[in-house]
């Protein structure tokens, strides 16, 4: 009895320690993930002109070279830039003025590869617009910093702590968590009160200075493939009769379209081997951890930085958690008090796109105006990218739509435009495409000389796209992100012309979708098409001002699903303002100054308030231009002020916008 007694204690005495032991493991567990899920401020953020750009990856104390063209580091005394000026809202080339449609705009694209039957209902939004916005980049000469050891803003404007507990490149990913929550289209919603930062599942401690310094040295290390894959051949600028498209009621089919840009031999055969090699040198991905979560892009400058505050401020009301990046072109356009007092208030952060790429890069290029775009999705640190115009401002939150449908299943959703396509079919050659019958539109009429080439197998469907906007996963399209930028930095001696020839827009808008076409890559192209917004003069003649832009899902439930029927309207997420420009000082000098002369000679820009149905029958234009009173009357007291605004008489400023907001509301239920 006597042993079994000890036998049991013993064994008793082993469970409790068991027990014991996987308490404490569980404990220590719980409490590590914890503390690694966590994010630590201890030191403040070095200012542009100290960061340490010593890392794991870098030797201390070592300078960031500059890597393109020879060049022996990133900053160069009193170097000159070769392009400079604003990163304007409309880089795409969105129009100013407005013009009667050539025709109504189909209801029916093709979504991925898809092949469908039926001509679609027709589009009755109106105005479309025919001309290149103003304000175009201007190439003034810059001066960087002399010290080579820094980066002179890339980070400039993070004003929260380092050294944070986060990846190295080469190990874990970080992670941006976005709630996958529902609000009101126009709701307030609570404005971070610092910049995002992501949860951290990595035991090395790197800050984010270092990190994006990585990010730096790999983007270099891409630069060289695009200069040697560069096609060497003058401009494209000579037409056939000496007519663009525009110019031409004969514009669809394969062989009208062939009568517009003339690409001589040489010169074709120069750009085919360009492309392929270009595509054979290029990366299907990239390191892991270089780009993590999701978040919205904007190019900005100038003039269009006041724009780009106030669709930041509206951006806020309806996705408050979302993270923003905002990039500038150079140190020219760099505004101090804006990206270190107003956008980090926003949950927002400032990049130079010079100090990214190099100043040898930028000057062998000419980087300029559409060029911008491309460049800016690549630099930013997000894997999941949602471009936005400057002028593009959002109606409902659009964290919703990084996760559902489409873009969870293709990472790429384009919107369209109001025309049809007008590709050279010397791109097909260039790109090796092959075109093949018709699989869209109609598909009892099969004369080559009737159907358009937009609806031949393998081609580019209609409609045209329009970049005021653009979502792309990069792990998903990375090859085609690059792809796009090659056709951007070649874009005025090419592809631009070859993409477009001449058409309305033409620009850097048709590249995104070319880009995945000539890598048979799945895009979803919105198939609903856009609906003009605008204001009716007091002389009763119509201005087209903005277009609104569907909804992904809603788009997809119609199209894809087929859940909805014809008739049905998909919601709309973003109105992109494309000839109405939010800028209180351009708008109160402006051709639209005798506007704000009285109460009587006051008008909606968007329209009557609360009659849209696309608009969900709100007073969106009454909230645009609550921001635009907080831009003219509380901006200043937190010490900052636009450049673009630095001899307006901020007084005045402040009591016209006060004054039309007040009209506003005493007729938002009356207009």
């Amino acid at each position: 009895m006597t042993s079994i007694r000890e036998l049991r204690t013993k064994c008793l005495l082993v469970v409790a320690a068991g027990l014991l032991f996987l308490s404490y493991g569980f404990w220590h567990f719980n409490n590590t993930g914890r503390q690694l899920s966590r994010v630590v401020p201890t030191e403040p953020f070095h200012s542009p002109t100290d960061i340490d750009t010593t890392s794991q990856v870098l030797d201390p104390g070592a300078s960031v070279p500059d890597t393109t063209l020879g060049s022996e580091e990133l900053h160069r005394p009193n170097s000159p830039s070769a392009s400079g000026g604003n990163i304007d809202s409309e880089a795409e080339g969105e129009s100013d003025s407005v013009a009667e449609p050539e025709s109504e705009p189909a209801n029916k694209v093709e979504q991925e590869n898809d092949k469908e039957d039926g001509s679609g209902s027709k589009d009755e939004s109106g105005n479309i617009y025919s001309s290149e916005d103003q304000n175009r980049a201007n190439h003034e000469p810059i001066t960087t910093s002399s010290n080579p050891t820094i980066l002179s803003s890339f980070l400039v404007t993070h004003r929260s702590s380092g050294p944070i507990e986060t990846t190295s490149i080469s190990s874990t990913k970080t992670h941006n968590v976005l709630p996958n929550t529902t609000r009101s289209p126009t709701g307030t919603a609570r404005r971070p009160s610092r910049p995002f930062e992501p949860k951290t599942t990595s035991e090395t401690k790197t800050t984010w200075a270092q990190i994006e310094v990585q990010r730096i040295l790999y983007i270099r290390s891409l630069l060289s493939i695009f200069e040697d894959n560069r096609p060497n051949i003058e401009p494209l600028n000579k037409y056939k009769y000496d007519k663009t498209v525009q110019q031409s009621d004969e514009k669809s089919t394969k062989e009208e379209l062939s009568n517009f840009l003339v690409v001589g031999d040489d010169d074709k055969a120069k750009l085919t081997e360009s492309h392929r090699n270009f595509v054979k040198s290029i990366p299907s991905s990239y390191p892991e951890g270089m780009f993590n979560g999701s978040g919205v892009v904007f190019t900005s400058g100038g003039a269009y930085l006041p724009v780009m505050v106030a669709a930041l401020k509206m951006l806020r009301r309806v996705s408050p958690d979302i993270p923003v990046e905002v990039f500038m072109a150079n140190k020219d356009e760099y505004e101090p008090d804006i990206c270190s007092k107003v956008l980090p208030s926003l949950g927002a952060r400032c990049f130079i796109l010079q100090d990214v790429y190099g100043d040898n890069f930028f000057r062998s290029f000419d980087i300029h105006s559409y060029q911008f775009k491309s460049l800016a999705i690549l630099a930013s640190s997000f894997e999941n990218v949602i471009f936005m115009d400057s002028d593009n401002m959002l109606f409902r939150d659009v964290e919703q739509s990084l996760h559902q449908e489409p873009f969870n299943s293709t990472g790429y959703v384009v919107w369209p435009d109001y025309w049809d396509r007008t590709v050279s079919p010397d791109f097909y050659d260039i790109a090796g495409i092959e075109l093949g019958d018709r699989v869209r539109g109609d598909l009892s009429i099969t004369d080559p000389n009737l159907v358009p080439e937009a609806d031949l197998e393998n081609a580019i469907p209609n409609k045209t796209s329009e970049s005021g906007q653009l979502m792309i996963s990069k792990s998903k399209h990375y090859k085609t992100l690059l792809l796009s930028i090659y056709y951007n930095l070649n874009g005025f001696n090419a592809y631009y012309k070859l993409l477009s020839q001449g058409g309305p827009g033409e620009g850097d808008k048709e590249t995104y979708i070319a880009a995945a076409r000539a890598l048979n890559a799945t895009v979803h192209q919105i198939k609903s098409p856009l609906i003009t917004t605008g204001m009716v003069r007091p002389n009763g003649i119509y201005k087209g001002v903005g277009m609104m832009q569907a909804l992904p899902y809603d788009d997809y439930e119609k199209h894809v699903l087929k859940a909805q029927p014809e008739t049905w309207i998909p919601r709309i997420l973003f109105v992109h303002f494309n000839v109405f420009k939010l800028n209180l000082r351009l708008l109160l000098e402006g051709e639209e100054k005798d506007v704000f002369q009285s109460d009587e000679t006051r008008i909606r820009f968007c329209g009557p308030a609360g009659k849209s149905p696309a608009l969900e029958h709100q007073d969106f234009e009454l909230l645009m231009w609550r921001e635009v009173v907080w831009e003219a009357c509380d901006m200043p007291k937190m010490g900052a002020n636009f450049r673009d605004w630095k001899d307006a008489d901020m007084s005045y400023m402040c009591s016209e916008a006060a004054r039309h907001y007040a009209w506003l509301v005493n007729t938002t239920n009356s207009a």
